[in-house]
Parts: structure tokens; sequence; C-alpha cells
């Protein structure tokens, strides 16, 4: 049986706000041991990107963004070339519940607490569903907010309002020197925020994108990326890596 599932099982685990305190307590215990090699220089714990993904990364001082940042840790693609590599750059979480941990965890960074959409779309507002590793715009098809269950059964799914601008409009502020990693892990919305990146203007190196399914998806982020990347590698059932061509 999955752990989780042998958990709920339990007496105390049935209440969903004892789950949520219970995985709070746990991540911050995990969160400490983290700290605490990483003061002495070890990334022991410091490593919750796709496996395969640091070989091309692997060089000092390079500038990032990562869209779809959750809570600035978890599965984040950048936090080890942050902490070990002398990274900087961009994250971008839609949930503010989410944006506030990025900024608490993620201090060298700049956070954006926006939805990242077409041009068409900017400068409005959408809804949003928490969904904690699985946020995603709410539709006709959710359940009402106070019965939905996110995150496996952990915590409650609530809709939220959210800005939005697009990626163009992000980096313009951010104004780094160059772009070496874009990393897009949006739920099934990673075309609309490329359809917002100029890539005229801001062309990174590397562009990391979660496409689910994937026969369905990589053609068109394929085509949206319009022969200026090329696919180098798979990282995973469903990560793919395109690479700047020229």
């Amino acid at each position: 049986m999955h752990r989780r599932q042998a958990l709920e099982r339990l007496p105390i685990f049935r209440s969903v706000d004892r789950r949520r305190r219970a995985i709070q307590a746990i991540r911050t215990m995990r969160r400490v041991r983290r700290r605490g090699f990483e003061s002495v220089g070890s990334a022991r714990y410091s490593r919750p990107e796709v496996e395969g993904l640091q070989r091309y990364l692997d060089f000092e001082g390079g500038y990032f963004i990562e869209a779809g940042a959750n809570d600035g840790f978890r599965q984040s693609n950048t936090y080890f070339l942050e902490r070990f590599r002398g990274w900087r750059g961009v994250l971008v979480e839609p949930i503010p519940e989410l944006y506030d941990r990025c900024v608490r965890e993620r201090a060298k960074s700049l956070c954006f607490n926006c939805a990242l959409v077409d041009p068409q779309s900017a400068g409005q507002t959408v809804i949003m569903r928490f969904g904690d590793l699985e946020s995603h715009l709410a539709g006709p098809d959710d359940l009402p907010a106070d019965a939905a269950i996110a995150n496996w059964g952990w915590s409650r799914a609530y809709d939220v309002a959210v800005p939005t601008r697009t990626l163009t409009q992000v980096l313009d502020e951010a104004a780094a020197p160059h772009w070496d990693f874009l990393s897009l892990d949006l739920e099934g919305h990673e075309e609309q925020a490329l359809a917002g990146l100029d890539l005229d203007r801001h062309r990174p190196r590397y562009i990391l994108v979660e496409a689910v399914p994937p026969d369905n998806r990589l053609p068109r982020l394929q085509s949206r990326l319009g022969g200026r990347y090329e696919l180098v590698d798979q990282l995973g059932p469903r990560d793919f890596l395109f690479g700047r061509t020229g």
C-alpha cells in the first residue's frame, strides 16, 4: 500500500486539517535538515531538479527563469543552481500562498506573483485553483473549492484571483544581462506562456518544458518555438529540453 494511503487509514490523519499540519511539520524538519547540510557545503538534500538537467547547466554565474516555482524548493529546477553555482534569476508563482514561501526561501531571486499569458490576455485577472504542486486555472468542470481536495488529500483546494502578465513583461522588469535557462511547469499552460515571450529580445540558451500528454503537446510546443530551438533531450517521461539554435 502507498505510504499516503496507509497514513490516511489512521484515525489521527482522517482530518484534512490534521494531515495538513502533519505535512507542514515534516517539511519544516526537512528544511532545517537541508539548511544544516548546506551550512557545511553539502548539497545532499538540495537537488530537487529533474534528473539529468545539471549536465547541461553545470557552469557558474548563469541567469534563470522558473515559472511554476511553487514554494521555491519542491521540484525546483533552479534551487541548486542558485544555492551552489552562483546563479541568479526570476521565479514566477501565481498562488499568493506559495509566492510568499518563494520570497522567504529564495531571497536572492526576484519573485513575481502572476499568471503568465499571451499578450492579448495580459493586464487582466484570472481565477486559479490552488492544488499545491498541481495548481491550475479554475475551470467549469472543477468541484467547488470548499468540497475539492488538492495534493492527494493533504490540503484543501481553494480559488484565488491572480493578475496576468507576459513573460516578456516579467523579463523586461528583471533586466538581466542575458538568460541561460527557462523552466516552464504550468500544468498545461506552457504554450500560452511561450506565446508571451518575445524571442527576438529574450532568448534563453535552454528551455525546459513539461508536456502532458507529450504526444499531443510536443509538436505544438516545437511549432511555438518556431525553429529557434531544437529538442536536445527528454528528461523523464514528460520533461523536454530545448536548446537554442544559432
